[in-house]
């Protein structure tokens, strides 16, 4: 039994000692791993420390230093791995990678496009020739050969990098336009020259004028098809009324057709339609006479003779109703002028304003209504119903200011009336709203600055109103678009001759090639009739020259180690519109001997579609440079336009 219970006792303890080895190896390998998972995670945690320092380090340094690496950058773009080297002060983009403390760092440069809204979009799109995407990567082994790795991705640009701007009209001013013209209607632009004058608000002064026959004294001017007729104070100086033949161009050529005149009666005033001139006399037997401007020469074809004794001083012709109205003195007369106008006409009715001052200065016939201009009676308008002719009556006047009206215009829908008078020192423009010509509106006036207006022209199309007469600028064009805020858009001087007395009437037209003129009678004894031209462009249309170029002015860098490295420009190329651009490089101030390059460094090739891009690397060195473009057109309707070039260089 002793036995037994030895052998027993024995056995439990190897038992146990079995058990605390075997926990005692778990305990032991376990403090083992932990220790070196510590060690890893410690390790791998510096890594990572060191890894973002690596990443920001080159981040800093390349957005630092983008100034000076633009041009490495360039070359170096989907290249494959590089990294910066920091070499005699200068950082340097080598190939591969690098490994410093156990950490492989790299980063890889890629292009950058761009969706039509300007944002970026990982495909497609357009290329912007101005970013990159820096992708920067590090990667390490730890104690284990595990691999690991990080990455970070920045987009940088050349926004501070010396750049050569061309985009305003003072820039290209300095350039040189053949068969272009700078247009400065969006800040400025290049674009083929214009064939045709249309901005009213640009008036070119005296593109052409004319010596009418003697030394009479202008009066009025009024527009048949492109040619003009043209009323004079003859008074046995010069002819009573000429006609003119106005042949379209740069410049318009004038000639003369024919010529009217009795010897020594005076035209104060006439109208024009058709083949007919309708003139207010100082003849005391003939003061509306009608004049075949048809025949050569010119001939008299029929006359009114007013029952009274005084001159007519103005007169409109309707041709709906086929009646002339006369103004004669306080008296305005109806005369039956039925189409076509031959011998003694008659009146229809006559409405005496015997009881009123002043007189009758110009009349504006529209619908059943004449709208009558009075000098020196305090009501400068005066409104007449006219529907019929047989029963002229009086329906009310306007009073602006108590001064003589000069001129009176409806526009062609009826429901504008403009009226000027002589009033130098306050407003001299006034216009009323006529919708219901028994109930006129006052709408809004106009400041003349000084100008004593003579004569009138309302251009119902590009609602401008051209006013002519004397002091100060003696062309004004008035922006009318509001009717309510009227302003000056444009004006010129007709001081060209010594004792020159400015301007005496006007009439407007666009012609068929798409050209303002405003045709003038001017005060002078040489070249009375006038043509004051429109500018160019400014939205108003045109035709344009088939081909032309423009030459920048050269520009200085500073410096002959300079790289010139890519450009950008912008184009608007309408269908059947072309411009391409060259560039010119150098180390000679005048850039003597050098030459015109495209994308492939020659002459031969040109940029094209207003893509930005690269400047060859056989072109980029060189302190001086210039380009040119070439636009062209296949339909003279349309021109295209340079809006902007931008160089981009380094130093």
């Amino acid at each position: 039994m002793k036995k037994l219970a030895h052998k027993s006792l024995q056995g439990f303890s190897l038992m146990e000692i079995t058990i605390v080895l075997g926990l005692l190896s778990i305990i032991i390998t376990s403090i083992i791993f932990l220790a070196l998972d510590t060690i890893r995670f410690n390790e791998n945690n510096s890594r990572r420390v060191d890894s973002s320092i690596f990443i920001q380090e080159n981040i800093n340094a390349l957005l630092i230093n983008k100034q000076d690496l633009w041009s490495d950058i360039i070359i170096h773009t989907n290249d494959g791995p590089k990294y910066l080297s920091f070499e005699n002060n200068r950082y340097v983009i080598e190939d591969g990678e690098n490994t410093q403390n156990g950490i492989t760092f790299s980063f890889e440069i890629t292009d950058v496009y761009r969706d039509s809204n300007g944002d970026i979009v990982p495909s497609g799109g357009t290329l912007d020739i101005n970013s990159r995407l820096v992708t920067t990567t590090t990667s390490w082994t730890d104690t284990f050969d595990n691999e690991f790795t990080d990455s970070s991705d920045i987009y940088i640009s050349n926004w501070s990098t010396p750049q050569w701007l061309e985009t305003t009209s003072a820039d290209f001013s300095t350039g040189v336009l053949a068969g272009t013209q700078i247009n400065g209607a969006l800040g400025g632009e290049i674009e083929l020259e214009s064939t045709s004058f249309p901005d009213w608000c640009e008036p070119e002064f005296n593109v052409s004028s004319f010596d009418l026959n003697g030394n009479g004294w202008p009066q009025s001017v009024v527009i048949v098809g492109e040619d003009a007729t043209l009323g004079t104070k003859g008074n046995g100086q010069g002819v009573t009324f000429s006609y003119v033949q106005v042949t379209d161009g740069d410049p318009p050529l004038i000639s003369e057709l024919g010529n009217y005149d009795t010897g020594n009666e005076l035209t104060y005033d006439h109208d024009a339609y058709s083949n007919y001139a309708f003139l207010a006399s100082t003849h005391n037997s003939k003061e509306l006479q009608v004049l075949d401007i048809s025949q050569d020469p010119i001939v008299e074809v029929a006359y009114f003779d007013a029952p009274f004794w005084s001159d007519a001083a103005a007169v409109a012709y309707d041709p709906i109703n086929q009646v002339t109205f006369l103004g004669q003195v306080r008296k305005f007369i109806a005369v039956d002028t039925s189409f076509p106008p031959s011998g003694v006409l008659s009146s229809l009715d006559i409405l005496d304003y015997r009881s009123e001052q002043g007189q009758i200065q110009d009349i504006a016939v529209w619908g059943d209504y004449a709208y009558v201009a009075w000098l020196n009676n305090p009501d400068e308008i005066m409104i007449v119903d006219i529907s019929d002719p047989n029963n002229l009556a009086h329906v009310t006047e306007i009073n602006v200011n108590n001064e003589s009206a000069e001129g009176v215009h409806v526009n062609t829908t009826g429901d504008r009336l403009y009226f000027f008078t002589a009033d130098n020192h306050d407003s001299e423009v006034f216009i009323f709203d006529i919708s219901d010509p028994t109930n006129p509106i006052y709408l809004s006036e106009f400041e003349s600055n000084g100008t004593s207006f003579k004569g009138m022209s309302y251009f119902e199309e590009d609602q401008k109103l051209i006013a002519v007469g004397r002091f100060g600028d003696e062309y004004q064009v008035i922006d009318v678009s509001d009717d309510n805020n009227p302003f000056l858009c444009g004006s010129t001087e007709f001081t060209s001759q010594k004792g020159n007395k400015g301007a005496f009437d006007v009439d407007t037209l666009k012609t068929s090639l798409n050209n303002s003129y405003a045709y003038t009678l001017a005060g002078e004894n040489d070249a009375e009739f006038k043509i004051v031209r429109g500018g160019p462009g400014a939205g108003g249309g045109g035709s344009y020259v088939a081909s032309g170029t423009f030459e920048s002015s050269i520009f200085d860098t500073g410096s002959i180690e300079t790289k010139n490295l890519s450009f950008d420009w912008s184009t608007d190329e309408p269908n059947g519109t072309d411009v391409k651009l060259q560039f010119k490089i150098g180390n000679t101030s005048n850039l003597s001997g050098e030459d015109w390059f495209g994308p492939d460094g020659t002459d031969q090739t040109y940029f094209e579609d207003g893509v930005g891009g690269y400047i060859p690397l056989s072109e980029q060195n060189g302190r001086y440079l210039q380009f040119r473009v070439e636009l062209e057109t296949n339909n003279s309707a349309f021109t295209p336009q340079l809006h902007d070039v931008v160089v981009i260089y380094e130093n």
